[in-house]
């Protein structure tokens, strides 16, 4: 099922666009999403639900989209997801590779 992906450059969180900052990196691996935040060189990876949030966040949709693909994936409540994403994006935001506008 195809989603039109169209917001700003990432989700909102806490009422704020996100945006990824042009000091980090990332690409896909065998095993994820390997992130690179170039100040600090510190390298993350994000596996299972977290990569396909990531994904999903780059491709412009929003949290309901991101919810909503999810669902089609994991068996899962709403609800969860909606505190899973909600988490991985304030964690985001935290150690700064995603920065809120």
């Amino acid at each position: 099922k195809a989603r039109s992906c169209k917001y700003s450059l990432a989700a909102e969180v806490d009422a704020h666009r996100l945006i990824k900052p042009n000091h980090v990196l990332w690409w896909r691996s065998h095993d994820g999403i390997r992130i690179l935040d170039l100040r600090s060189k510190t390298r993350f990876r994000l596996a299972g639900t977290s990569a396909h949030i990531w994904d999903n966040l780059l491709q412009r949709c929003s949290r309901d989209d991101i919810v909503a693909a999810l669902a089609e994936v994991y068996d899962a409540e709403p609800e969860q997801l909606y505190a899973d994403v909600d988490d991985l994006l304030r964690d985001l935001v935290r150690q700064e590779l995603l920065l809120q506008t």
